[in-house]
């Protein structure tokens, strides 16, 4: 039996290394194939939609990702305020740091309440320095930050893949004070260009998020 030395250690060491290292090259340029199951994103998403996601480290408003919910599944929902922001709902609307956000990637005659449509007292969530705050397209079917809170960026992980021409979030000259006021100015349509947000920048249940079915439906109580 040959003696097994250091040379021939180091050597299979260095290939497991490399390997990692082209894996983790590979999940990253090429990202993750999911399988919707749920209809918490309707209608961007529906269930048996395939989509891909990639890991990216700067998130957007809009983005679409893959998310650890507060029960430790992975879902699919939509970013709608970052780092640092102020979210607040309202009588239906979503409001960042005081301005209306449009939504027109939501359904006709959608509206977010946190629960009861009844009440019209505003919800503030003031989001910390690693912090994002999401929800489902699907207001009525989703499980997202209205529930559970912001989530550490630690468990906002692939931005899913959507065609160009997706409808992005912009914002209305109609704020909210901090009294609750609603004041309503002339209109304007100020959306993001997503690339050169990320190029700028210093900055559902799934049993397999690699693999296996992604879900942006919501836990049940």
């Amino acid at each position: 039996m040959r003696p097994i030395n250091k040379t021939s250690i180091r050597s299979a060491v260095l290939v497991l290394i490399l390997a990692g290292v082209i894996i983790e090259f590979g999940r990253s340029a090429f990202g993750k194939f999911c399988v919707v199951d749920g209809y918490s994103m309707s209608p961007t998403l529906n269930p048996d939609d395939v989509v891909q996601a990639k890991a990216l480290y700067v998130k957007v408003r809009g983005d679409v990702v893959v998310v650890t919910d507060d029960g430790g599944d992975l879902a699919i929902k939509r970013i709608v305020g970052l780092p640092g922001e102020a979210v607040a709902i309202y009588r239906g609307h979503v409001y960042v740091n005081g301005q209306r956000l449009l939504e027109p990637y939501l359904a006709s005659g959608t509206f977010t309440f946190k629960s009861n449509p009844r009440n019209q007292r505003a919800e503030v969530w003031r989001l910390a320095a690693d912090q994002y705050f999401v929800l489902g397209d699907n207001r009525c079917e989703s499980r997202d930050s209205r529930h559970y809170g912001p989530l550490q960026r630690r468990e906002v992980h692939g931005v899913v893949n959507l065609p160009e021409n997706s409808p992005e979030p912009a914002f209305l000259e109609i704020t909210l004070s901090e009294s609750g006021k609603v004041t309503h100015h002339k209109y304007y349509r100020a959306s993001w260009n997503r690339n050169l947000t990320r190029n700028n920048s210093q900055n559902s249940n799934a049993r397999d998020v690699t693999a296996g079915f992604v879900s942006s439906d919501d836990l049940r109580n």
